[in-house]
């Protein structure tokens, strides 16, 4: 157990680079207030964090002895997340209006990005038994909390945030080509 928790653990800390900066720069925006920034992003995280669970049991139910074969996903991102970089590009986001408005724009923003995470996250859960999804769930719920306590205090104590290219040129692709190996490695050796 304590391997998969480090394995989660650092899935989750490589995963999330992208999603730190969109808190920090919807932080940062005068125009959303922190109860927004907060509700906004726990909601889009949850539906992320749920979509990756069910897809995880579902799958591993479905195709238990084909579980493994879903390496290929991340793995394959991560390669050519390599060979075909894309030039450096912006976060931007849209206005909304009303408290409600600017919340459903941070939460389309963390769906958004839970896109990606999906291709880890649903091989990773897929692998794991309930209670280890469980305890996961729990931890990654935690996890999502400490995003955004990250994102408010580097706005409080910083007065501009540099985006660095290299997490998602080169980090987060060999993440993924790590934990497709992982995930494939388990299926073979298990």
């Amino acid at each position: 157990m304590e391997v998969i928790i480090v394995v989660a653990f650092v899935l989750f800390a490589f995963t999330h680079f992208d999603t730190v900066i969109a808190l920090i720069a919807f932080c940062a925006d005068q125009e959303y207030g922190s109860s927004e920034v907060f509700l906004g992003h726990y909601l889009g995280f949850a539906i992320g964090l749920l979509l990756a669970v069910i897809g995880g049991l579902l799958f591993n139910e479905l195709l238990h002895s084909w579980v493994h074969l879903l390496g290929i996903i991340p793995l394959t991102l991560g390669v050519l997340s390599i060979l075909h970089r894309l030039p450096e590009t912006n976060l931007i986001h849209r206005r909304a209006s009303g408290y409600g408005g600017r919340i459903g724009v941070v939460a389309a923003t963390g769906i958004g990005l839970s896109g990606e995470n999906l291709a880890v996250f649903i091989p990773f859960f897929a692998t794991l038994g309930l209670l280890e999804v469980i305890v996961i769930f729990i931890l990654y719920a935690i996890g999502g909390g400490v995003l955004y306590l990250v994102a408010s205090t580097v706005v409080r104590y910083t007065f501009s945030v540099v985006h660095l290219s290299w997490i998602d040129r080169w980090l987060v692709p060999i993440v993924l080509i790590v934990t497709g190996v992982f995930i494939m490695g388990s299926g073979v050796l298990g």
